[in-house]
């Protein structure tokens, strides 16, 4: 996966929120949006992530969704028509610009590599994503860029956030993650859960003999929105249709399984066989060359030792260093010391047979491996058909009535007992497949984590890094196990001064953000690293949650990231000696390049233009290469 660099943005027609047009190339290092209170610093970062995106990725908490309507809204009526707001990134050396009006927020202009695409831009923008980026769907890459690349200064902390960490931690791996979505077949685990457990009321309530059978109310023990009545007969008829494609590949599955077994059985019966036979035929080789030896020396008479060892002549004793070479080479050619003739060799009976054997089962074991292979491959392939169609049972199956409506008379005895049947057979039906799903999903995440086991001790390398910079003091990422109802999910949090951190409340609120900052960066190295290339970084930066004294510390922090051509857009207040004043000052070149000044923009209020010359002043030695 490859995370966009954006290398410029522009936003038209933002009045009454601009007075004018806004641009900014994008540089490598820090660029900053410039403003005081109520200026529209959130509102042009928000901006620059619709135009990505199209919106926000839906979030479970109301405040974090906002979309093209959020814009209209702020917006006067004759403006919103022709506002538009255009981001230029790139995707390693892919070039794409794109304009979305905020009309729906469909795109309106969409070029790749300086070529317009004329028709189905969003498909096209879809297409582009996947191919050049490695994004299955735009809301995978809506989830990057929302989530990881984009931190708002409301501060929905990734540091924390299980669910988030584990979706981007699969996203950025995706390489390593197995097909079937994990997050998508978690969420079908708990919808299952819901389902059971309303089932377990229905039986509850169908044993009580409630008066009321068709006006139950299943959500009165959980709160959530009542499900639509639907056609019970349509929705039975979907499921049985999908169970009815998940049985015959069930029992392919099995097939397939048992046929592994099979193989897997007779490999290891095969294997324990050559390493049999390579032991006994060590053990021949061993006792071979020992007796060689022995009657070796048993034949050799002690003046050929002297000859060979100290250069007597066995004839007449006297020293002779020729002929002992001459004795010393044929030996090393397995020849007589005196007369060069072939030394006799008797081949054992038993090693020939060994290793005869031995050649018979290293060939079939060749075979089984082979077959092995095949039936590993087709029993993984039809597991992953099954895995698919069972997510299709399980989503139809969560889609339908909780408690299937039945015509039944009150207090009738023989009706009431078939439905209390009934509710217990799709009850067990439930705890069975919640039951498989949780296996598989615990099987997938530990050989995920085994997968990706390097690049987390990668990711807490980058960390470390970041973190301890900001605080001055080793900070290191330590995993705890998450509170997940169904599943050993580990969650990353910081420890430092000895203590882990599993909680937001456990730190200080500006350590809480800049280590979820630190948290943010490592991940895109660490995606960077792994897809190549460098990117952007979106942060609301509040000074009011940063102590003096750390903000040279952040400003390293900022200059360790920007240091890898990442790119940082920021928006700060003006403040003299603040942390845009020492960020800028890390900067060579024109510094006016890198700032959107929204005090020329933005609607000022009266107290900003009563102190409009100090603000200017103030920007001016910001802005100032001196």
């Amino acid at each position: 996966m490859i995370l966009p660099r954006l290398t410029g943005f522009s936003v038209h027609s933002f009045r009454p929120i601009f007075s004018d047009d806004i641009s900014l190339a994008l540089r490598p290092g820090p660029n900053l949006i410039l403003g005081g209170n109520g200026l529209g610093k959130t509102t042009l970062m928000q901006a620059i992530v619709y135009g990505l995106c199209g919106g926000s990725e839906p979030h479970e908490e109301k405040r974090f969704r906002w979309d093209h309507s959020y814009f209209r809204a702020r917006l006067a009526a004759a403006e919103s028509s022709d506002s538009a707001v255009d981001v230029a990134f790139a995707l390693n050396d892919t070039k794409i610009q794109i304009t979305r009006s905020l009309s729906g927020g469909r795109i309106a202009v969409l070029e790749v590599n300086g070529k317009k695409v004329d028709v189905g831009l969003d498909e096209a923008y879809a297409d582009i994503l996947r191919r050049h980026g490695g994004y299955r769907s735009v809301g995978d890459f809506a989830i990057v860029v929302t989530r990881l690349l984009y931190l708002p200064e409301s501060r929905c902390l990734l540091a924390w956030d299980l669910d988030t960490q584990l979706r981007l931690l699969m996203l950025i791996n995706e390489d390593v993650v197995p097909d079937v979505s994990f997050d998508r077949r978690r969420a079908l685990l708990k919808n299952l859960d819901t389902r059971k457990r309303h089932t377990r009321v229905a039986i509850n309530r169908a044993e009580s003999q409630l008066a009321s059978l068709l006006a139950f109310d299943e959500n009165a023990t959980d709160d959530e929105e009542n499900e639509p009545a639907a056609d019970m007969s349509a929705a039975e008829a979907e499921l049985r249709d999908a169970l009815t494609r998940l049985q015959p590949v069930v029992t392919r599955r099995l097939a397939a399984h048992e046929e592994l077994d099979v193989v897997t059985r007779s490999l290891a019966s095969i294997s324990a066989d050559v390493e049999t036979l390579r032991g006994q035929i060590e053990r021949e080789e061993a006792a071979l060359v020992q007796s060689f030896l022995s009657r070796a020396e048993r034949e050799t008479s002690l003046a050929i030792q002297k000859l060979l060892q100290r250069a007597i002549c066995p004839a007449c004793g006297s020293r002779q260093e020729r002929l002992q070479a001459e004795a010393v080479a044929r030996r090393r050619q397995h020849l007589c010391v005196l007369c060069e003739s072939d030394l006799p060799f008797e081949e054992s009976g038993i090693l020939a047979t060994l290793q005869s054997q031995l050649v018979e089962r290293l060939r079939a074991q060749a075979q089984l491996d082979e077959a092995y292979a095949a039936a590993a491959n087709r029993a993984e392939h039809i597991s992953q058909e099954e895995r698919l169609l069972q997510t299709i049972v399980s989503e139809k199956r969560v889609r339908m009535p909780a408690v299937p409506r039945v015509d039944l008379p009150e207090q009738d005895t023989i009706g009431l007992r078939e439905y209390k049947s009934k509710l217990e057979a799709q009850e067990a039906e439930l705890i069975a497949e919640i039951e498989s799903l949780t296996r598989d999903l615990d099987a997938q995440y530990t050989a995920f984590l085994g997968s990706v086991d390097a690049r987390l001790n990668r990711l807490r390398e980058l960390y470390t890094k970041y973190a301890s910079a900001f605080l001055g003091l080793p900070c290191t990422l330590s995993e705890i196990t998450a509170g997940d109802r169904f599943l050993d999910l580990k969650l990353f949090v910081p420890e430092f001064n000895s203590k882990v951190r599993d909680t937001e409340e456990s730190c200080s609120e500006a350590q809480r953000f800049f280590l979820d900052i630190a948290f943010r960066m490592a991940l895109i190295d660490l995606a960077t690293e792994i897809g190549g290339g460098s990117a952007t970084f979106l942060c609301e930066t509040p000074e009011s949650a940063l102590d003096l004294s750390y903000i040279d510390n952040v400003v390293d922090m900022f200059a360790q990231f920007a240091g890898r051509a990442h790119i940082l857009l920021l928006t700060t207040n003006i403040q003299r000696h603040g942390l845009a004043e020492r960020l800028l000052a890390t900067v060579r070149g024109d510094r006016r390049r890198r700032v959107v000044n929204l005090l020329n923009f933005g609607q000022l209020s009266d107290v900003q233009r009563r102190r409009r010359r100090e603000l200017n002043a103030a920007v001016t030695k910001m802005v100032s290469s001196r």
